[in-house]
C-alpha cells in the first residue's frame, strides 16, 4: 500500500490540522501571496497536475517537468495530485504554508522503483536573507535508493563541500551562499562505501538569486541526472544551463616583465606554459589539468641569464590565472595570481586589480585621479585608492570602477609617500584588467593586460603628469570645468580642489569661461587656479618640479589667489603691524604667482598670519603645526575683502 505520510527535511512544511483566518483564507487585494509549484519527477511518463483548494490548480505537467507557481488559497490547503481527471494522490491533512512564502512539490517514487508514485516531498524554496548580494544553492536528493547518498563541492571534487553532509534520498540541503558568476561544482556519489565521481558542472549564478540542485534518475538507468533549477524565478521556464566541464581545466599565461627570456613550466605534469619567452611579452594561453592533487600546483621559471624562480598556487576548474615573471635584486622570482572574482554589482563596469612584480617598491599605493562621472553630483568623481599596501609579489582584491580613461598613481605606502608612476589607461566595461608595477631600468613602470589578452608584446603605459585644479572663487556656487580627455565635463564647489593626471604635453581647458592650455613636463607637478582677481575670471598655472618629500624636513610654498590684493605675505609667530617684522614663511607674493620654497627641519609650533604686504592689515591666521613632518604643502589663499579670506592647504607629492 502506498504510504501516506510525507518525508521532511529541515526546511519542510510540516502536515497539520488548520486553523484558518478567514483574511488569509480568502486574503484582501494586495495581500501577500503563497505560491506552490509541481515537480513531476516519476519516470512513469505520466503527465499530472497539482490541484489546491477553492480550485487552485497547475497546469498539466510531463515527466521530468514543473509548472508554473500556483497561488495557495490560504495559508494552508489539501494538496492533491490528480492523473486523467482522478486523483492520484491526496494528503491527509491540510499543509500548513507561511506567508510571502514559494513551495516545492516534488513527486517521489517508492524506494528501490523508480517508476511507482509513493508519496511527496514539500520544501521551502525560500532561502535565508542575507545583506550581501550572494547567490544561495542547495542539493535536492529524489533517487530512490537509501544506499546512495551525494556530495557537491565547489570546484574539483575535493573542493569546498556545499552541503553540511552527503544529502540522502528525500533531502533537501540547506541553502549555501555562493560567490555569483561563473561557478563550478563537482558531483560524487557514495554507495556501499565506494564513491564516484559523477561528472563536474558550470553554471552562471547571479546575485540575489536561489537555485536548487536536483538529482533524479529515469527507469532504464540509475545514473543520477540532474535538473538545475532558478528558485527566484516562479515561472515553467526556471531551468538554467548546468553544462558538463568535458576536461578539468584551468587558463594559464605568463607575462614575462623581468630582464631575460624565461622558460615556465608546470612542475607537477612537466607541462611547458612559456618557452624563451622575450621581456615584456605576453604568451599565449595553456591549458594545464586540475584536480589532479590535493597538494598546490608548482610553478617553476629559468632564465635565460641562469636565474630561476619558483611560486604555486591551487589551481581550480575554469580558473585563469596570470603569471608574471619578474626580477627581485639578482634573482628571478614568479608571481601566480588567481582569477579575478568580479565583486558584487560591477555588471557594466570594468574589474581592475594591481599585481605588485616591482622589487624596489616593497609596498605600493595605486590609485585613481578624479574623472568625469555621469552618476556623481557634480559630474566628477573624486579621486579613489583601488589598491593599498600591495606589497611584492602580491596581487590586490579586484576592485569595480567606471569604464573609460583612467587617471592612474603608483605610490609608496610608507610615510612621506612618494609618487612612483604617473600615468592613464583605458578600461572597457564588463572587462577584467590586471595593472602590474614592475622595475625597468632601475625605475617602476606600470603596464595593463586584459583578461583574455595572449600572445602580443606589452608596453608600459605612456608617463603623465601629476595635475592639482584649485576653485579660488566663492562668487557663486560652483564653476563649470573641463580639462582634457579625462574631465570633459564637471563642476567644482568653491574652495573645492580636484587632482587627477594628465597626459605630457598641452592640455586644453576651460573653467567657467577662461580657456587656455595647460603646459605639462615630464618628471614636474601642475598647479592650476581658478581666480576672480580684479573681477575677471582667470586660470594661472604653475608648473614646477615637484617637492620631493624627504624625512624629517618640509617643503612649503604660498600663492596668491585673492581677489583684491596685489601682494601678501605670511609671518610665522608674529603679526608685523603690531610686533614688527619676524620670521617668514613667504614675502611680497603677488597674484596669480608662487612664492620660493622654504625648507623646514624644525617640527615647530605656533601660527601663520597672512597679511597684505602693502597695508601690513592681517587677513588670515592658521596653526603651523597641523600635519607630520616629511610631507610638504601649497597654501593657496583665496577670498576678497566684504567675504573674507581663507587659505587652501594643498599637499604636495
Amino acid at each position: 500500500m502506498r504510504a501516506l505520510s510525507f518525508v521532511f527535511c529541515t526546511l519542510l512544511v510540516l502536515v497539520g490540522c488548520a486553523s484558518e483566518d478567514p483574511n488569509i483564507v480568502n486574503p484582501p487585494a494586495g495581500s501577500r501571496l503563497i505560491v506552490v509549484r509541481l515537480f513531476n519527477m516519476i519516470p512513469d511518463g505520466v503527465t499530472r497536475r497539482l490541484v489546491l483548494e477553492q480550485g487552485y490548480q497547475s497546469q498539466d505537467v510531463g515527466q521530468f517537468r514543473f509548472s508554473d507557481t500556483v497561488r495557495s488559497p490560504g495559508d494552508s490547503s489539501f494538496i492533491e495530485i490528480v492523473t486523467a481527471g482522478v486523483t492520484e494522490f491526496k494528503t491527509a491533512q491540510r499543509v500548513r504554508f507561511i506567508q510571502n512564502a514559494v513551495y516545492d512539490v516534488f513527486t517521489l517514487s517508492a524506494i528501490d522503483q523508480p517508476a511507482v508514485f509513493d508519496t511527496l516531498l514539500i520544501a521551502n524554496a525560500n532561502a535565508a536573507l542575507t545583506t550581501v548580494p550572494v547567490a544561495q544553492v542547495r542539493v535536492i536528493d529524489l533517487i530512490p535508493d537509501t544506499a546512495r547518498t551525494f556530495d557537491v563541492r565547489l570546484g574539483c571534487p575535493n573542493g569546498s563541500p556545499l552541503t553540511i553532509a552527503p544529502v540522502q534520498f528525500s533531502q533537501a540541503s540547506l541553502y549555501r551562499e555562493v560567490y555569483p558568476g561563473l561557478v563550478v561544482f563537482s558531483i560524487a556519489e557514495t554507495k556501499n562505501g565506494l564513491t564516484n565521481v559523477v561528472g563536474t558542472y558550470e553554471c552562471i549564478l547571479g546575485e540575489r538569486k536561489v537555485y536548487s540542485i536536483v538529482l533524479y534518475r529515469d527507469a532504464a538507468s540509475s545514473d543520477a541526472l540532474i535538473l538545475f533549477i532558478e528558485e527566484s524565478d516562479l515561472s515553467a521556464q526556471a531551468e538554467r544551463p548546468f553544462v558538463p566541464v568535458q576536461t578539468r581545466t584551468a587558463d594559464v599565461r605568463v607575462i614575462n616583465v623581468a630582464s631575460a627570456n624565461a622558460n615556465v613550466t608546470m612542475r607537477n605534469t612537466g607541462q611547458a606554459i612559456a618557452t624563451s619567452l622575450p621581456p615584456t611579452t605576453l604568451s599565449a594561453i595553456t591549458q594545464v589539468p586540475t584536480c589532479e592533487s590535493e597538494k598546490a600546483d608548482v610553478f617553476e621559471a629559468s632564465f635565460s641569464d641562469a636565474r630561476t624562480g619558483v611560486d604555486s598556487i591551487s589551481l581550480t576548474v575554469r580558473g585563469k590565472y596570470t603569471i608574471v615573471a619578474t626580477d627581485s635584486g639578482g634573482a628571478g622570482r614568479l608571481v601566480v595570481a588567481p582569477t579575478i572574482q568580479r565583486p558584487f554589482g560591477s555588471n557594466g563596469k570594468s574589474v581592475i586589480r594591481v599585481i605588485n612584480a616591482s622589487a624596489s617598491s616593497q609596498s605600493i599605493v595605486v590609485s585613481l585621479g578624479a574623472r568625469s562621472s555621469a552618476s556623481a553630483t557634480n559630474g566628477i568623481a573624486a579621486g579613489s585608492t583601488i589598491a593599498r599596501d600591495i606589497v611584492f609579489d602580491n596581487s590586490s582584491s579586484p576592485v569595480a570602477v567606471e569604464s573609460g580613461l583612467l587617471p592612474l598613481t603608483v605610490s609608496t605606502s610608507a610615510s612621506p609617500t612618494s609618487i612612483l608612476d604617473i600615468t592613464q589607461s583605458v578600461v572597457e566595461p564588463d572587462k577584467n584588467y590586471d595593472i602590474i608595477v614592475y622595475d625597468q631600468g632601475g625605475q617602476p613602470q606600470t603596464l595593463i593586460i586584459e583578461e583574455t589578452q595572449e600572445s602580443m608584446p606589452v608596453q608600459p603605459l605612456l608617463d603623465g603628469v601629476f595635475v592639482h585644479v584649485i576653485n579660488g572663487s566663492r562668487r557663486q556656487s560652483a564653476v563649470p570645468i573641463a580639462v582634457g580627455a579625462v574631465l570633459p565635463t564637471g563642476f567644482l564647489f568653491p574652495g573645492n580642489s580636484l587632482a587627477t593626471t594628465l597626459p605630457v604635453g598641452s592640455v586644453p581647458y576651460t573653467i567657467n569661461g577662461a580657456a587656455g592650455n595647460l603646459t605639462t613636463r615630464f618628471g614636474e607637478r601642475t598647479l592650476a587656479v581658478y581666480a576672480e582677481g580684479g573681477g575677471a575670471p582667470n586660470v594661472f598655472e604653475i608648473t614646477t618640479p615637484p617637492l620631493i618629500p624627504l624625512a624629517g624636513s618640509t617643503s612649503r610654498r604660498v600663492v596668491n589667489a585673492t581677489e583684491d590684493v596685489r601682494s601678501l605675505s605670511i609671518c610665522i609667530d608674529s603679526i608685523p603691524k603690531i610686533t614688527g617684522d619676524g620670521d617668514h614663511l613667504a614675502r611680497n607674493v603677488s597674484y596669480g604667482t608662487t612664492s620660493a620654497v622654504s625648507v623646514s627641519n624644525q617640527d615647530r609650533r605656533g601660527t601663520y598670519y597672512v597679511y597684505d604686504a602693502e597695508t601690513l592689515a592681517l587677513l588670515y591666521s592658521l596653526p603651523v603645526q597641523f600635519a607630520p613632518m616629511g610631507n610638504n604643502y601649497t597654501f593657496v589663499v583665496i577670498g576678497r575683502k566684504d567675504t573674507g579670506y581663507e587659505v587652501i592647504v594643498s599637499q604636495e607629492f
